[in-house]
């Protein structure tokens, strides 16, 4: 969990979990769960030192969930709002 703010008052806290690409046919695959939140603004992106990885995401909603999953090589993400990750076979 990552928790960014002042403590007892975090500005958002973020649940994140990463999985094994080899559940997923080698694509990279993690889970945002965020809770309180107000960071409102800038926040609606994944991307590397060098470039922006995922066109058009959503912004992060408090008390919501996300699924992330890229290619094999992490070059591309695609966002899916409201998902969560299932127990196998590890669909979301």
């Amino acid at each position: 969990m990552i928790r960014v703010g002042d403590q007892g008052d975090p500005s958002i806290v973020i649940e994140a979990t990463f999985c094994n690409p080899a559940l997923y046919g080698g694509k990279n695959v993690c889970e945002i769960v965020v809770g309180n939140h107000n960071a409102t603004t800038d926040i609606n992106m994944i991307a590397s030192a060098d470039a922006q990885l995922c066109y058009n995401a959503p912004s992060l909603e408090e008390y919501s969930s996300y699924v992330f999953v890229g290619d094999a090589v992490g070059e591309y993400w695609t966002i899916f709002k409201g998902r969560y990750l299932k127990n196998p076979p590890y669909s979301y």
